[in-house]
């Protein structure tokens, strides 16, 4: 059984005519806003500036924006099939046991827009999970320690999971080992379950992280496209990011307490996602003390 759909079904149907209209919007709010501005400098060398002309500038960039998010919407789908199907890519089996989960921070162009990729770890090598594949990766609350088997796409030197399925369920679940601390024990402040690990591009100041975990939402297409920018490479306690052939400089946190404290590359590496940890944060040094529990 086949958990992404996308993978089996035919490429999705869009309105043509929805499409047109919608690109006849955008390129004529393009084209009008061309000749408001030339027309605005006109009006400025003959010293008779034409400031109504600023209303109608607004009004088409509106008119550009809404048509443009709608049109994305409408091929959102399409442009997902079309990124698991593309010629020349290869596709393959693997059984693997997984080790750990964690999320990739990553801040993509010249418009700084964040962007989270998530990872599995198995046996020690980290596959990006394909953005159509993300959310078959949450819903299984029995991710780490289980036995499964994975789609991989094999697209140059980028491997990534297109698909997912469960064959040996971990011995617990997160929610069940939360349960049972919460029954067995009443944790101080200063312990507690790794609900998630962040690394990459990751903002140290906490209001930061905030920002960027609410706005790192992008569309399935854009995050395909942005992960071509990108390698992650983990050899040992070394994790390297390089983005437009430059090394990027790393941060490593675990989220415990609905808080993210800075860890090291070591500590992020040993301590897995659903542990039961104590720990003292240090937010200014960026190594905090973390035990296993």
């Amino acid at each position: 059984m086949t958990n992404n759909p996308l993978l089996n079904q035919p490429r999705p149907h869009v309105n043509s005519f929805a499409l047109f209209i919608l690109n006849l919007l955008i390129w004529g709010s393009c084209s009008a806003n061309a000749i408001l501005v030339v027309n605005s400098w006109i009006s400025r060398t003959e010293n008779t500036p034409d400031h109504h002309n600023m209303t109608y500038v607004i009004f088409f960039i509106a008119v550009f924006f809404l048509s443009f998010g709608i049109a994305r919407k409408l091929t959102a789908k399409r442009d997902s099939w079309d990124a698991l199907h593309r010629t020349g890519d290869q596709k393959r089996k693997a059984l693997m046991v997984v080790d750990d989960l964690f999320y990739l921070a990553y801040v993509w162009g010249d418009r700084h827009i964040p962007i989270t990729y998530t990872y599995v770890c198995a046996s020690g090598k980290p596959y990006q999970v394909h953005p159509t594949a993300e959310a078959i990766i949450k819903a299984a609350d029995n991710t780490i320690g289980a036995s499964s088997e994975a789609t991989l796409l094999e697209r140059g030197e980028q491997v990534q999971i297109i698909d997912w399925k469960v064959m040996q369920p971990s011995q617990a679940t997160l929610k069940e080992r939360v349960a049972l601390v919460n029954r067995n024990r009443n944790a101080p402040s200063d312990e507690g379950i790794v609900r998630a690990k962040y690394t990459g591009e990751f903002p140290a100041i906490l209001d930061e992280q905030k920002y960027f975990l609410r706005d790192a939402r992008q569309s399935v297409s854009l995050k395909e496209m942005a992960a071509n920018d990108f390698t992650l490479n983990i050899s040992g306690d070394t994790w390297e990011m390089i983005a437009g052939k430059r090394l990027r400089k790393l941060t490593f946190y675990l989220e415990v307490n609905e808080v993210r404290i800075p860890v090291t590359n070591q500590q992020f590496k040993q301590v897995r996602a659903g542990d039961w940890i104590r720990y003292h944060a240090n937010f200014f040094s960026g190594a905090s003390d973390v035990e296993l529990l």
